[in-house]
């Protein structure tokens, strides 16, 4: 998802009325990537819809999910701002870097980056197949490596941010998962060292939510699942969607920047580090 809005008292150097250094900097992004705008464990219409608050472009990308992506524009539209889709299948290197180059290019440049294309499949203990092991590993982790990779350079022009999506059952561990939680551990250590790497002209965040309202955990997602995976949270629930979106826009404004490199665990206190 490509979003442009307004940018205020963005970088170092920015000062206030009086000509004095800001003393607290409110960021709002001007542009950024979001991949996949149609599915992913924090809904991309919150996302969507939390960056167009902001007014100005939002590119909604997916993988064939025409009628998805389509909701996801429409209510960036309702928000205020202009909606534009890019199909893309980000574990191809030369579609991920279309997709940034095409991106850049509708938003005039590129302040944030979120990753949070994902698939999840359940198997019984060593008995995932080699082919769902190696789906899981290559759109989890694979393709938000290469489009990490290829928005950089543009990030570095504008002093922007990354925030890519993993889980904190990558810190807990889940029976029947071990693709899904590897690939999401795999997000965590990549967002350590790509941090190291970039900053901090490029500030890069790992989001680790517990369950969240989403059509990944629909499938599972009854009574007895609900009890027992909410069970040792300290808020007791499943998240809607829109609050780990805002722990995602407190990320990539100015007021995030001591954060650089962390998993943030907007998990309701599933995991407590």
């Amino acid at each position: 998802m490509l979003a442009r809005v307004p940018l205020r008292g963005v970088g170092p150097d920015a000062r206030d009325a009086a000509g004095g250094p800001r003393a607290a900097r409110t960021a709002l992004r001007r542009a950024g990537l979001h991949a996949s705008a149609a599915r992913g464990a924090a809904p991309p219409a919150a996302w969507a819809a939390r960056l167009a608050r902001d007014g100005g472009h939002v590119v909604c990308h997916h993988f064939a999910e025409p009628d998805a992506v389509a909701g996801t524009a429409e209510r960036v539209r309702r928000a205020g701002a202009t909606p534009h889709v890019i199909e893309a299948e980000l574990r191809d290197p030369e579609a991920a870097a279309t997709l940034v180059d095409r991106a850049v290019g509708a938003g005039g440049g590129l302040d944030v980056l979120v990753n949070a294309a994902g698939v999840m499949r359940e198997h019984a203990p060593a008995e995932q197949p080699r082919d769902d092991w190696d789906t899981t590993i290559a759109v989890n982790l694979t393709a938000t490596y290469l489009t990490c990779y290829q928005a950089v350079p543009h990030l570095r022009d504008r002093g922007g941010a990354i925030v890519n999506l993993a889980s904190q059952l990558a810190l807990k561990g889940a029976a029947g998962l071990a693709a899904y939680t590897a690939s999401k551990g795999g997000i965590i250590a990549m967002t350590r060292t790509l941090a190291r790497e970039v900053g901090p002209r490029v500030r890069v965040y790992a989001l680790a939510p517990g369950p969240t309202e989403t059509g990944m955990i629909a499938p599972y997602a009854d009574e007895d699942w609900r009890r027992e995976r909410t069970a040792s949270l300290i808020n007791a629930r499943v998240a809607e969607p829109e609050e780990v979106a805002e722990v995602a826009a407190f990320a990539v404004a100015e007021e995030g920047g001591l954060l650089q490199g962390q998993t943030l665990h907007c998990n309701g206190g599933g995991v407590l580090q």
